[in-house]
């Protein structure tokens, strides 16, 4: 066999090899939350290598300007798209106010501040070693070495001290700076306290129990704040769901932890025996393939998106997610776990003189006036979950006929169908819980009027 017809086979060899592997991802390809832009190179590109091994294959004596033009094309390609992702990577500015909505950008800053690290006293929190702490931090979002987000009890000065516990709500996960969370808008709109940020991502009102009885109460506070509701009821549902029976009041991604480590001290028997997660090795892969490109392709198909929504027919599924009896009797657990935590965070207040306030969180499906909230909902997650959305109902259900033993119980679950006829999107809700900017500093205000 001459060198020639050698050298052919294996280039044709090595098109088929590029193009089956490719084939083989792209059932993968397509089921991922990838851009059109995206999607329309893969299909370009397998288009490509078919046609030059097509080539390849009945005109061999071609095969050097086949390989030019592959090697060029190649080139072409990769310059291409390296080339605009670098330009937007270093054309991308801070998120600030004038990018108040610009979620993706936000998500990037926010990324870090979701991870739930392991803690000895919360199972999961933020981080407490220091050097990860500065390694996170950014001018959108950043905590301190007490796990404080923005200024921390010692800025207080003269002001009476107060603190804000609850989830990813109360810490302002969609909030562009620290000084536009609930927190921020408190002290800029008020000056009798001075209220620290002592919210987490993803917990629930035992992790936050444990953090009062722990921590907060050795600031000797003047109030402390609880802005929580949603998590409890969204955790225990997921749990639920999920089909494990765990205790009332386990935080989120205990079955995960549990998975791995149950039986910790069998742990070291079964050292060469690794277990893969080829889904989340896959997620990670996809996500460093061209991540600032791919943004930028999916915001601009995003800029005027078709959606046409059947408002009607949503309210009816909504409606039609009925909860059976084994649902009901769930929410009532988790209803009763909730309270009883509040009742003791009351108790452990109270025999400080500490003044203590609980407020039930804004929930988007629960408002009648939510009309382009829910346009913009459908376009970023394209469902809803019925029967989730009916155990949370449920859920504040329960727990608002059983707060009058709480004291000091607020319902803002409804907060915004007072402000607004139609709820526009993209200003107050970022999701069914997370508010932007214009939504913490309502929240901030109507707040104001109940402090002691």
């Amino acid at each position: 066999m001459s060198r020639y017809r050698f050298l052919s086979i294996l280039f044709i060899v090595f098109l088929i090899a590029v193009g089956a592997a490719l084939n083989f991802l792209y059932p993968s390809l397509r089921g991922a939350d990838l851009s059109i832009g995206t999607k329309v190179i893969i299909n370009v590109y397998l288009l490509l290598l078919i046609v030059l091994a097509t080539i390849g294959l009945f005109l061999e004596k071609y095969y050097k300007q086949i390989i030019l033009i592959f090697i060029i094309s190649f080139c072409t390609l990769s310059i291409i798209l390296g080339g605009s992702e670098l330009y937007l990577f270093l054309k991308k500015a801070h998120p600030g106010p004038q990018h108040k909505y610009d979620l993706k950008a936000l998500y990037k800053y926010y990324n870090s501040f979701c991870v739930q690290h392991l803690h000895p006293y919360y199972i999961f929190s933020l981080p407490y070693n220091n050097a990860l702490i500065n390694k996170i931090n950014n001018p959108v979002c950043s905590i301190d070495s007490n796990g404080f987000r923005g200024p921390g009890p010692e800025e207080r000065g003269e002001k009476k001290l107060a603190f804000l516990l609850g989830g990813s709500a109360a810490f302002g996960l969609e909030a562009t700076s620290n000084a536009t969370t609930i927190t921020g808008f408190l002290n800029e709109q008020q000056s009798r306290y001075f209220f620290v940020n002592a919210g987490v991502p993803g917990w629930n009102s035992m992790q936050e129990l444990y953090r009062l009885l722990l921590q907060l109460l050795a600031y000797h506070p003047d109030l402390i704040l609880v802005y929580d509701g949603h998590n409890d009821a969204s955790i225990s549902y997921k749990h639920a769901k999920s089909g494990h029976d765990y205790l009332e009041g386990t935080p989120d991604s205990y079955g995960a932890l549990a998975a791995k480590v149950d039986d910790i001290r069998s742990q070291g028997k079964n050292i060469f025996n690794l277990d893969i997660n080829y889904e989340m090795l896959w997620s990670k892969l996809n996500s460093l393939c061209l991540p600032e490109l791919r943004a930028y392709l999916s915001n601009m198909r995003g800029k005027n998106p078709q959606v046409v929504v059947n408002l009607h027919l949503q309210e009816e599924l909504e409606k039609s997610g009925k909860l059976d009896a084994a649902w009901k009797k769930k929410a009532e657990a988790t209803a009763g776990n909730y309270v009883k935590n509040l009742s003791l965070m009351r108790t452990l207040t109270q025999e400080r003189n500490i003044k203590i306030i609980f407020i039930f969180q804004p929930y988007l499906f629960a408002h009648q006036n939510k009309g382009q909230c829910l346009q913009e909902y459908f376009h970023k997650y394209k469902s809803i979950n019925a029967e989730k959305i009916n155990f949370i109902n449920k859920f504040h259900e329960i727990v608002i006929n059983k707060a009058a033993t709480l004291g000091r119980f607020y319902d803002f679950y409804t907060l915004f169908d007072q402000y607004y006829q139609d709820i526009p999107g993209g200003k107050i809700f970022g999701d069914e819980v997370h508010l932007y900017d214009r939504g913490n500093e309502i929240v901030a205000r109507e707040i104001i009027p109940l402090l002691p």
